[in-house]
């Protein structure tokens, strides 16, 4: 009789630290929401600023549409200076870049590959 009182009484204390432990515990809550994750860019659209176009890398891992190479702009006549006559709204690389890795890394450089801004990752 004595061991079962016993047993009984070292379960219920079991039994309540394990409740304890359980109601202690913080609920759990969803992360923080990142301002530039809520942000949606429509993929067919064309952008131009430095946050636009990285939040759309960001979105969907390329250049928006209105970007193009430099040979395809050759390709068009361009042989250097505005790109405007040669391909109206399109854009192409100059000293100021974004630069973006398949690994979600995306920086700006204001000064040609002299220093670099992380826009996205790393976190």
């Amino acid at each position: 009789m004595r061991k079962t009182l016993w047993l009984a009484a070292v379960l219920a204390l079991l039994l309540s630290l394990t409740a304890c432990s359980f109601v202690m515990l913080p609920e759990e809550q969803d992360p923080p929401a990142d301002p530039k994750q809520e942000q949606q860019l429509a993929r067919e659209d064309t952008y131009t600023t430095k946050e636009d176009v990285a939040l759309y890398i960001h979105l969907y891992g390329r250049l928006p549409d209105n970007f193009i190479t430099k040979k395809e702009a050759q390709q068009l006549g361009w042989t250097g200076g505005s790109l405007e006559p040669y391909a109206p709204g399109c854009c192409i690389g100059g000293a100021k870049r974004i630069v973006f890795s398949n690994d979600g890394l995306i920086y700006y450089t204001g000064d040609h590959y002299k220093t670099f801004e992380l826009l996205y990752g790393g976190e």
